[in-house]
């Protein structure tokens, strides 16, 4: 519901009553002047047309009432632009006592999820393959389960971690792991993850990191299920005092090399959508983004032959956020018109 500003209607409702009595006083004997009109003397004076005029008295007085409502016009004015500013101030203030207090809250978790189309799965199982695990079973257990099992990578650092997957078969479950960091089935898998979507990150749109899994968050959480892939960062370095105003986000891309010099701007393996979730309870975010990519060239690249390829990277343009705090929070981020 709309504020209503009672006191500043009741000013203006008594200003506005206090002129048109005052206009309506100045109709007596003292300020107007009777002029008989173009009648007979014969005829009663009440029918003869009297004229009612301002004297000059009159008119001088209605002058002074006027100026004095103008100067009450333009003071109202400008009373009202101070407490715009001084309300707009106060909010400025308040806005920034709630982020400096929502920033020593760190946000705990944030997931990256999307479902690779045909083509990228293919080049990522077909990646997978080219680090050989040793037992070829194993190969082929891992490939299938990139597509259709379960393969569950927990990273603890660069140098620590486990991973695991499992596939159902008619005959039954088979499974493997844990497979660590300096293992081939492991490398096998962090390598082909690289070569698609090194660089895919979500950031503010002024540029601060959300997430970046294959980047700056690299060790991460990484889990293929039926064919989709998850990113899960825990602690990612932002705090809940950037959602205390909505600022936009911005999906990026690593860079990409085109085929030819004269080719445009065209992603490869890039998801058409993601879904980006947080983990953390004080943080409700669960958004669907559906991405048009743009392509910007921001390099090239000389081959042997002495042509230069254009090397691109992509961008989904600024996107609206729809993630807000935890109840006990909520009320940290609104100003006291939101909550009338």
């Amino acid at each position: 519901m709309d504020y209503i500003d009672l006191p500043r209607i009741l000013k203006w409702v008594s200003q506005v009553g206090l002129i048109i009595v005052s206009a309506w006083a100045l109709w007596d004997a003292r300020t107007i002047r009777e002029e008989q009109g173009e009648t007979d003397k014969v005829v009663p004076r009440v029918r003869q047309g009297f004229l009612r005029r301002l004297s000059a008295h009159g008119w001088t007085k209605l002058t002074l009432l006027v100026v004095t409502f103008a100067f009450f016009i333009l003071s109202d004015v400008n009373d009202r632009k101070a407490a715009d500013e001084r309300t707009a101030e106060a909010r400025r203030q308040a806005t920034t006592l709630r982020q400096l207090y929502l920033a020593q809250f760190r946000v705990s978790r944030l997931s990256l999820t999307w479902r690779p189309d045909r083509d990228a799965m293919k080049l990522l199982v077909d990646s997978a393959s080219a680090d050989r695990p040793p037992n070829p079973n194993e190969l082929l257990y891992l490939r299938t389960a990139l597509e259709h099992g379960d393969i569950v990578l927990r990273a603890a650092s660069a140098n620590r971690g486990l991973m695991f997957y499992s596939l159902a078969r008619p005959q039954g479950e088979a499974s493997g792991g844990p497979y660590r960091p300096e293992d081939k089935a492991w490398q096998a898998v962090e390598n082909s993850l690289y070569r698609l979507w090194a660089g895919l990150r979500v950031e503010f749109e002024g540029g601060s990191t959300i997430i970046d899994p294959l980047g700056a968050h690299w060790p991460c959480d990484v889990r293929f299920n039926k064919g989709e892939v998850t990113f899960s960062a825990a602690n990612p370095g932002i705090d809940l005092g950037a959602f205390a105003t909505m600022s936009k986000i911005v999906v990026r891309s690593g860079r990409q090399a085109e085929t030819s010099s004269d080719a445009e701007c065209a992603p490869r393996n890039l998801p058409s959508s993601i879904t980006i979730q947080s983990e953390d309870p004080r943080l409700h975010w669960s958004q669907e983004i559906k991405i048009g990519w743009i392509g910007t060239v921001v390099d090239k690249q000389t081959r042997s032959d002495g042509e230069e390829i254009p090397i691109c990277e992509f961008s989904s343009g600024a996107l609206g956020v729809t993630a807000t705090l935890s109840e006990s929070l909520r009320s940290l981020t609104e100003d006291s018109h939101q909550k009338r």
